[in-house]
């Protein structure tokens, strides 16, 4: 210790010579000559603060290696004396232990017992140390899944909100031409002797079916009372116009969107229809969905319709053919793929006049069940009233308690 002490006044020395040689540079007028004397100095002295510096942590270092070397010649000395209380000779058997033994005796189990405990209360601050670090990269690893998670919800709703298709325009004579074909196929229905029905009325609600090859054609018929026919059908084709609120005619239970892309005139407009069990489903259903209205019966009825358009005819360019998005790295991002399936579509809803006074009217809804990956026909058997149910709470403001 002494040699180390007699270094230490050797470089505090050495450090004492350089504020010595920083008395020079009051004689100096110059500001630049002042600079580079002092730069000078400081780095004549660099090396003897460096030795003096890693010298006082080798210091430092042998100090806590002889507080390690005594602390183990301690524990060496508790061990020996606990060893030698615990096995007594005969002669201590004969003597009566002091008081002074018995104090030592209780020092040493204290000292033994405070030292094992400072070992266990050492582990236990490793064990928190070591929990807390990996709670902390479970933490970020879990705020990092979040956020691309989070990112990726966003990515899929603006797909959704905002999908990237464009059509080739419906003509009139085209538009003409679809309405006339869907007008003959539902008066051929209505007027079939095949048709059958269940017999049973669910709140006023009458069914009738007809087979067509692999598919199921369907109607559901009811007079709607204080309800006038120009009230309903104005009120329906609002809805219908309005995509937000004809995606809440379908079951909750799916993910229903109305995407507007074009309108021909106030009785025709197409829409971008896409359906989804849930926004993480892998299938989606879509179709280009066009909703006319026409009036029927010479002014007694008012047929809307609501069929799919030929995709392979109409459209130009979809949500698929856009490029990939990279990130900042240039590397491709990976975004979910959803397997997405053209559907057709044809469902109509037939309003006629009704009552002397023109106070009722009936309204008659119907189309044809298809199957679908997303959603089965038989699905779509149990659904149906609850569609009809809906159109009623939502068009007609009737409050109905099964939906609430």
């Amino acid at each position: 210790m002494q040699t180390t002490m007699g270094d230490d006044w050797e470089d505090g020395s050495t450090l004492l010579e350089f504020f010595d040689e920083t008395k020079t540079i009051g004689d100096i007028s110059s500001d630049e000559e002042l600079a580079a004397a002092a730069v000078e100095i400081r780095e004549r002295n660099r090396p003897s603060v460096m030795r003096y510096y890693y010298r006082q942590i080798s210091t430092i270092q042998q100090l806590r290696d002889h507080v390690d070397q005594l602390k183990h010649r301690y524990r060496q000395m508790l061990q020996a004396r606990h060893e030698a209380d615990a096995q007594p000779t005969c002669s201590k058997l004969d003597q009566e232990k002091t008081s002074e033994q018995r104090i030592r005796l209780a020092y040493v189990n204290l000292a033994m017992v405070a030292e094992a405990l400072r070992h266990e209360k050492q582990g236990l601050l490793n064990v928190i140390a070591d929990h807390e670090m990996r709670e902390k990269r479970l933490r970020r690893l879990y705020l990092t899944q979040r956020r691309r998670a989070q990112a990726t919800d966003v990515i899929l709703v603006q797909r959704q909100q905002q999908p990237a298709i464009k059509i080739r325009t419906v003509t009139a004579d085209e538009c003409h031409e679809l309405v006339t074909s869907a007008y003959r196929d539902i008066m051929l229905f209505q007027e079939s002797t095949k048709a059958f029905t269940s017999g049973v009325s669910v709140f006023a609600w009458h069914d009738r079916y007809q087979y067509d090859k692999e598919h199921l054609k369907f109607s559901l018929k009811k007079t709607l009372s204080h309800h006038s026919f120009a009230e309903a059908t104005d009120r329906m084709w609002t809805l219908i116009q309005d995509g937000q609120l004809f995606a809440q005619i379908y079951p909750p239970k799916l993910v229903t969107l109305f995407h507007p892309i074009q309108t021909l005139d106030g009785n025709n407009l197409t829409y971008f229809h896409t359906v989804q069990l849930d926004s993480r489903s892998d299938f989606r259903n879509k179709c280009l969905m066009q909703c006319s209205r026409l009036s029927v019966m010479n002014g007694d009825g008012c047929l809307m319709l609501f069929y799919s358009l030929d995709p392979g005819k109409y459209v130009l360019s979809d949500e698929e053919e856009r490029p990939k998005p990279t990130s900042l790295l240039g590397r491709k991002k990976i975004t979910p793929i959803i397997e997405e399936m053209w559907v057709d579509m044809f469902n109509w809803c037939l309003f006629q006049r009704s009552g002397p006074d023109d106070t009722q009217c009936t309204v008659e809804f119907g189309g044809v069940m298809v199957e679908t990956p997303v959603i089965p026909t038989n699905w779509w058997v149990v659904e149906r009233l609850q569609t009809m149910l809906r159109f009623e709470q939502h068009v007609l403001g009737q409050p109905n308690r099964l939906l609430a």
